[in-house]
């Protein structure tokens, strides 16, 4: 019954909107009918004597994943991941996202709940690859992709997806962990926002749980710790390529912009292919086009990480603690700038600021000079000091100059989709 209520509910939502995005919304809404209809309890298929023994270990893990985000970060993960979907191979959605050629200004579309939004998303390909044709693709660059997942941020009970079986052990708890932060914390019309928090909390969780539920020397927690390891490399290498390009697209437009900028791309492939990869994961990168839409997609997912790194650091490395502060961001008109204030909060209010400090240029998940950039210049003198030495000492760096165009970057609050 609570299936049918919120499937009615998605459909007078859409038949409510007007205008061309009436055809779009029905199909979201007979795709998710078709997802629904087609779902199968878990317990039923546990119940099974004949459910195949991997199939029945991914289940159980999923189980314990839910059960740690609930005891540990304090999620209420009850109403997701009960029913189980054979999607037979296919992906969960197609996505398609489109950016300027010339600058990173991204194409964005407007929906009921989740406000502006930088990509759409398609359970039919064809109705995907029709509207990515109907695209000026002299003025738009246009990149579409498969997602493995989505969240229908409580609407429904999101289902365990067969394509995530196959999934190595490490990736399917972030995955899982991942999609449960959307539940809990989702601000509308901020992508970036959201996907960034969500990839620090899947990825800090998952590290956490693996520690926990196979060993700190496990071959599931070692690989997964190397593939983060690889990401890591490629997100900065992604960094850099769009630094580049912006500082190219801020001085030059149009069909010269298009033209200059193959050498840029060019440039940013040779520096992934040299990376010291552990893991064959980016090799298709070496195959990837000139596209400021992918550059932008890849970013989506990375770009905030040193805030809510900062953040977790600033709490203790309380992920439970960071979480339930920033469901109070949801309400915030500057997300971005409530978190910085949560920052200063936490460490204004902790005693171990040296230490902090000393373990902020340590983690390997925080970008160090950025926090230490931001700490630097927003901190008492004191405690500037105490970063710019620390910095100094452990970097070679002095960077009172980048400060200011530094905390201006962090700060500048839009609409959250680039």
């Amino acid at each position: 019954m609570r299936r049918l209520l919120w499937s009615l509910a998605l459909f007078f939502a859409c038949a409510a909107v007007p205008g061309c995005q009436l055809g779009y919304l029905m199909h979201l809404a007979h795709g998710q009918l078709t997802v629904v209809a087609g779902c199968v309890e878990v317990t039923e298929l546990l119940a099974d004597p004949e459910l195949a023994p991997s199939v029945r270990s991914r289940l159980q893990l999923i189980d314990e994943v839910k059960t740690y985000a609930a005891d540990s970060l304090g999620f209420a993960p009850e109403d997701a991941y009960n029913v189980y979907y054979d999607t037979q191979g296919e992906p969960a959605s197609h996505v398609l996202t489109a950016c300027a050629r010339d600058s990173f200004t991204p194409y964005t579309w407007w929906f009921p709940i989740v406000g502006t939004v930088p990509y759409k998303g398609f359970f039919d390909e064809q109705r995907m690859l029709d509207e990515r044709a109907a695209f000026d693709q002299t003025a738009w660059d246009v990149y579409s992709g498969k997602a493995a997942a989505y969240s229908t941020l409580g609407w429904f009970d999101d289902p365990i997806l067969s394509i995530w079986l196959d999934y190595e052990t490490g990736d399917l708890v972030e995955l899982v962990l991942h999609e449960l932060t959307h539940r809990e914390v989702y601000l509308a019309s901020n992508i970036r926002f959201n996907e960034t928090l969500a990839t620090f909390v899947g990825q800090q969780a998952a590290e956490n749980f693996l520690r926990v539920r196979f060993g700190p020397d496990s071959p599931e927690l070692g690989e997964y710790l190397a593939a983060n390891r690889d990401g890591q490399r490629f997100t900065e290498a992604i960094h850099a390529l769009r630094d580049e390009l912006e500082s190219f697209y801020s001085n030059t437009s149009g069909a010269a912009a298009v033209e200059g900028r193959a050498a840029i791309f060019n440039r940013g492939r040779e520096a992934v292919a040299g990376l010291p990869f552990e893991l064959n994961h980016y090799r298709w990168f070496q195959d990837a086009p000139d596209n400021n839409a992918l550059i932008l997609a890849l970013d989506r997912y990375h770009g905030d990480l040193p805030i809510f790194a900062a953040l977790y650091l600033a709490c203790g490395e309380d992920l439970r603690g960071m979480v339930a502060r920033l469901r109070k961001v949801e309400e915030a008109q500057k997300p971005r700038a409530a978190v910085l204030a949560l920052i200063h909060e936490r460490i204004e209010a902790s005693a171990q600021a040296a230490v902090l400090l000393t373990g902020l240029v340590g983690n390997p998940q925080l970008e160090p000079r950025g926090f230490v950039r931001y700490l630097a210049s927003e901190r008492p003198e004191a405690v500037r000091q105490a970063a710019l030495a620390l910095l100094r000492e452990r970097t070679g760096l002095d960077l009172p100059a980048e400060m200011d165009a530094w905390e201006a970057a962090l700060t500048e609050e839009g609409d959250g989709s680039d």
